[in-house]
């Protein structure tokens, strides 16, 4: 499943939520907690905090339970070059980027694997990527751009199939 960037909510196993939120300060956070305990878990500090300066202003999430893995596809960036001006890179080739990270086996740390994956090179240029998921058994995404074309990129080996 994936979303727009301001959020993401997925449930997991064992009654287990997965909470991403726009934190309207520049930061995507992250909480994983207890369906019945989110509520508090939003008051705490969240297990990741991924700032939009590296992952980009407009993005998708997807998560594979099964091994851990968030991965965030950045669609586009913008870059501030001071608090009252933002400058988009070139909204004709846009930023097409994967960021991949893994929950440790408690759930506890969310830490990055990698980082700035390049996709651009495989769209055709404007073309945005609009929805993601994982490919069941596999360490590999479904992505679906604006093309309506859908692509198989395998994270072990790091292109497309």
């Amino acid at each position: 499943m994936s979303l727009n960037c301001s959020r993401h909510l997925q449930l997991l196993e064992n009654d287990k939520l997965l909470l991403i939120v726009d934190d309207h300060s520049g930061g995507m956070l992250v909480y994983l907690d207890s369906q019945q305990s989110i509520n508090t878990a939003v008051s705490r500090p969240p297990r990741k905090n991924l700032h939009r300066s590296k992952i980009g202003e407009a993005c998708i999430f997807t998560f594979d339970e099964s091994r851990r893995t968030l991965t965030v596809c950045e669609t586009t960036k913008v870059k501030s070059c001071s608090p009252r001006f933002l400058v988009i890179i070139d909204p004709h080739h846009p930023q097409l980027q994967l960021h991949i990270f893994m929950f440790d086996e408690q759930y506890n740390q969310l830490q990055s694997c990698a980082s700035g994956i390049e996709l651009a090179p495989w769209y055709p240029p404007g073309v945005l990527i609009t929805a993601m998921c994982f490919v069941h058994g596999g360490e590999e995404l479904l992505l679906i751009g604006t093309d309506l074309v859908a692509r198989i990129y395998s994270l072990l080996i790091q292109q497309f199939r």
